[in-house]
């Protein structure tokens, strides 16, 4: 089974997947292997009624709907492998209908929230100046997790003051960086020779000297959303999110935004401008309800 699932992440490299979803649908498929295992159940044999246990046994571990059919979609695509490595004659039927009709907005952190776990860190060692010039480039750009972790040191000028972004699709773009990101990578920098291992390219490493991963960089974020005291459920895309309806909030065309992001699909900005209209109206209710 290991080996099987092995060949399978390979699979997924090959087909340029990101990072972020090889290792997703690599851990899910592991625990549902280990979950057939203790049921005594053959994968290659597995049906329907094995796929409906098993998310029957998620949601008797309180997993959420969302997380449910992020895992549906993990093990329809490693069926679909194992269909076209002969290894199942037949894809067992996976589905799973969400229960909830309403969507959950995604969190936004304010201007002065930025500002807060921004100015949480604290500077007087390596670990510091990293995680400064870390948060203010996710703000300042809106990159992925994964595009940060990809971007190299000679990617980024800070004499046009910009960052080249490669995306797991191979699409480049130039993202222009602020004044408060240039300083903010200039003093990092400055140090990073001091911690990065020799041959490591990646603009961020961490304290051993090799690129940060993504458990790393949310380690970061929690942190110092923690430190900051805000009272969000502060995640990877949130400073993404949060850069994009600021841009709108002040003006920002939509498509210059969508490009931005890397041609963020027009599902995200309809999102987006709901959550501003509902800023709004809660703005006006606030200036002319007499009790508000």
């Amino acid at each position: 089974m290991i080996e099987i699932i092995n060949n399978y992440k390979d699979y997924l490299l090959q087909n340029d997947k990101s990072e972020n979803t090889v290792y997703a649908y690599v851990t899910d498929v592991n625990l549902y292997s280990k979950y057939l295992e203790k049921k005594e159940m053959n994968l290659y044999t597995s049906d329907n009624v094995a796929i409906m246990g098993y998310i029957q046994h998620l949601l008797n571990q309180g997993k959420s709907e969302r997380s449910i059919n992020r895992i549906v979609i993990s093990l329809r695509s490693f069926y679909g492998y194992l269909k076209s490595r002969s290894l199942v004659n037949d894809i067992p039927k996976i589905s799973y209908k969400s229960s909830r009709t309403t969507k959950k907005l995604p969190q936004i952190l304010t201007v002065d929230e930025v500002d807060k776990i921004i100015r949480s860190v604290d500077k007087d060692g390596p670990k510091g100046i990293r995680d400064n010039a870390l948060l203010e480039l996710m703000y300042a750009t809106g990159m992925k997790e994964s595009e940060l972790i990809s971007v190299n040191v000679e990617d980024v000028n800070l004499d046009l003051s910009f960052v080249k972004c490669i995306d797991n699709k191979h699409f480049e773009r130039l993202i222009p960086i602020g004044r408060s990101a240039c300083r903010a990578i200039e003093e990092y920098l400055a140090i990073r020779d001091q911690v990065a291992d020799a041959g490591v390219t990646n603009l961020f490493v961490n304290l051993n000297g090799q690129k940060l991963t993504r458990q790393g960089i949310w380690r970061i974020v929690k942190e110092y959303s923690h430190r900051a005291g805000i009272d969000k459920d502060v995640n990877l895309n949130t400073f993404r999110h949060s850069f994009a309806v600021h841009l709108l909030q002040n003006g920002a065309n939509v498509r210059a935004v969508q490009k931005l992001l890397g041609n963020q699909v027009l599902t995200y900005m309809d999102t987006y401008y709901e959550i501003i209209n509902s800023d709004k109206i809660n703005l006006i209710y606030r200036n002319t309800h007499p009790r508000a």
